[in-house]
């Protein structure tokens, strides 16, 4: 799909939403039961677009590694898409994550432990990958990458699980 489209991740990260992500809330879905339905089709679509807005970040990183092959193979990816405005556009990405985060946080009813970890510690994270990634690097793309793909996803959960804990 990558040889005709530069966003087939529309496609590819739809699949990350199956509850078996760490980056999917699949503490938060447990306790959506319990809000009303407004809040609860709220909460699910910010966390659809943190999953989606994450899912493209680690793409578009994961992309930076084969640029010069994708060019000359003729395969389309968001790397070549956003050009020289990768990092910027990461950092609007970044951005939109936590922002979706801290939102379905406020409006699940989240504990301080949610916010001090999962969204104050997913931050710092993210502003750390993105301060280290030099997106001409392959090294760095690939080191990026493994911890978006880890490490992120543990933090946030991390703080779900703390939260949860503490409630009960």
């Amino acid at each position: 799909m990558a040889r005709y489209c530069d966003q087939y991740w529309r496609v590819h990260g739809l699949g990350n939403h199956d509850g078996l992500n760490p980056n999917s809330f699949s503490c938060v879905e447990c306790r959506m039961l319990f809000l009303d339905a407004v809040v609860w089709f709220v909460v699910f679509l910010l966390q659809f677009s943190f999953s989606e807005v994450n899912h493209l970040s680690a793409d578009t990183i994961y992309a930076c590694q084969d640029k010069k092959d994708d060019v000359n193979a003729g395969v389309k990816s968001t790397a070549l898409l956003f050009g020289s405005q990768i990092k910027r556009i990461l950092i609007l990405f970044g951005t939109v994550t936590m922002s979706a985060l801290t939102i379905s946080g406020i409006l699940n009813s989240q504990s301080p432990p949610f916010f001090v970890l999962a969204v104050f510690g997913g931050a710092f994270h993210l502003a750390w990958q993105l301060y280290a990634l030099d997106v001409d690097s392959p090294k760095s793309c690939w080191q990026t990458f493994e911890a978006n793909a880890f490490y992120f996803g543990a933090i946030v959960e991390a703080g779900l699980i703390l939260d949860y804990v503490l409630l009960n």
